[in-house]
C-alpha cells in the first residue's frame, strides 16, 4: 500500500488558508466587541435601559434609545414652542411684572431706578429683557401703550 506523502507546496498553501481564516476570525472578533461596546455604553446612558429591571438584548437596546432620542426630541419641540407663545403673550406678562415692588424688577446692576426710567422714557417703544431660555425677566409699563392695556 502506498503512503500519502504531503509536498511542501500543499503544506504551505493550507498554512497560508488557516492564516487567512484567523485573520478574517480576528477582525469579525474586534467588529463583534466594538458593536458591544457602543451597545454597553448605550444601555448605560439612556435613562429607559437603565431603569429597565431586566437584562436586555442589542435589539431592545437600540428600539428603546431610538424612542428615547424621539421623546426628548418632540419634548425640546414643546418647550420651545412653549417659550414663543409666551414671549407673544406680553399682556398677561406685563401685569405680573408691573405687580412686582421696585426691588423686585430686574435691572441692570450699574443703572440706579432713575437712570432706568428715564432711559425707558426716552425710547419710542418698550423694553423686554428675556433668558436665553425665552423666560420673560423684564417688561416695560410703557408696554401698556402698544397693547391698550391699562392696570
Amino acid at each position: 500500500m502506498a503512503s500519502m506523502v504531503s509536498s511542501p507546496a500543499v503544506d504551505e498553501k493550507s498554512h497560508q488558508n488557516r492564516d487567512i481564516r484567523n485573520m478574517r476570525n480576528l477582525a469579525e472578533k474586534q467588529r463583534r466587541d466594538k458593536l458591544n461596546g457602543y451597545i454597553n455604553e448605550l444601555a448605560n446612558t439612556v435613562p429607559l435601559v437603565t431603569m429597565s429591571s431586566k437584562r436586555l438584548d442589542k435589539t431592545s437596546v437600540l428600539r428603546l434609545s431610538a424612542a428615547y432620542l424621539r421623546l426628548n426630541k418632540t419634548s425640546l419641540h414643546r418647550k420651545k414652542l412653549k417659550a414663543k407663545k409666551k414671549l407673544l403673550s406680553l399682556a398677561s406678562c406685563s401685569s405680573t411684572s408691573s405687580s412686582a415692588t421696585p426691588h423686585q424688577i430686574w435691572r441692570p446692576p450699574k443703572f440706579r431706578f432713575n437712570h432706568l426710567r428715564a432711559l425707558i422714557d426716552s425710547v419710542e417703544g418698550f423694553i423686554v429683557v428675556t433668558t436665553g431660555f425665552g423666560k420673560i425677566i423684564y417688561v416695560s409699563h410703557s408696554v401698556e401703550n402698544f397693547l391698550g392695556h391699562q392696570n
